[in-house]
């Protein structure tokens, strides 16, 4: 299938919101609209009819645990675009937030509460791999602070190599970190105006 082809496929976001049920179109508008506001995919249509194919992937198997192994294998699949990390859990929590017993407006399917629950508990693990992945601020100051001590006591042995101009011109640049800056002061408060004017 060629780009055009492919691009064809895809419903058009009107096609996907405009349907009967009025609390799918709610969650399919929540989908679009932050897609688009934080673009995380390239294409809103593309997000909302991943979302649209996980969600009937959910309806259409009879139990929970299987129903989230083929919405996970859906999204890590080689035939559809290669999602990131990043877009497979912005299609996770949207599709939890469709299927949260406490937000629902309709009649709960029997096995709504347990799908939920496994789908939340892959969420909690995307997460934790997130964190994991992250840089945490920490780390990076104690890693920039040691590099900075171990560049500071060689500094002595380096100067040394350089010639009296250089060494100079960096001892004259490293001094406003050493030294305090002097500023004049001016006191005004408390004193006799007329002494200024004299």
């Amino acid at each position: 299938m060629n780009k055009k082809e492919k691009a064809q496929s895809v419903p058009t976001i009107d096609e996907q919101l405009q349907t009967e049920n009025e609390h799918h179109n709610k969650y399919s508008q929540k989908v679009v609209t932050e897609c688009m506001s934080k673009q995380i995919f390239p294409m809103a249509e593309t997000a909302l009819q991943t979302y649209d194919e996980c969600l009937n992937i959910i309806a259409c198997t009879n139990t929970p645990v299987e129903s989230i192994r083929r919405v996970l294998y859906k999204l890590y699949q080689m035939q559809t675009p290669e999602f990131t990390d990043k877009q497979r859990y912005f299609i996770l929590t949207h599709i939890a937030d469709y299927i949260n017993p406490h937000h629902t407006e309709f009649d709960k399917w029997k096995l709504q509460q347990e799908t939920y629950n496994i789908l939340k508990s892959n969420i909690v693990k995307f997460e934790k791999e997130f964190a994991k992945k992250q840089p945490k601020t920490a780390d990076i100051r104690e890693t920039l602070k040691d590099i900075m001590q171990k560049e500071i006591s060689e500094l002595p042995k380096r100067l040394e190599t350089l010639d009296d101009e250089k060494r100079l011109g960096i001892v004259c640049k490293l001094m406003p970190y050493v030294f305090p800056k002097i500023e004049t002061v001016e006191v005004s408060h408390g004193e006799n105006k007329q002494w200024y004017d004299d």
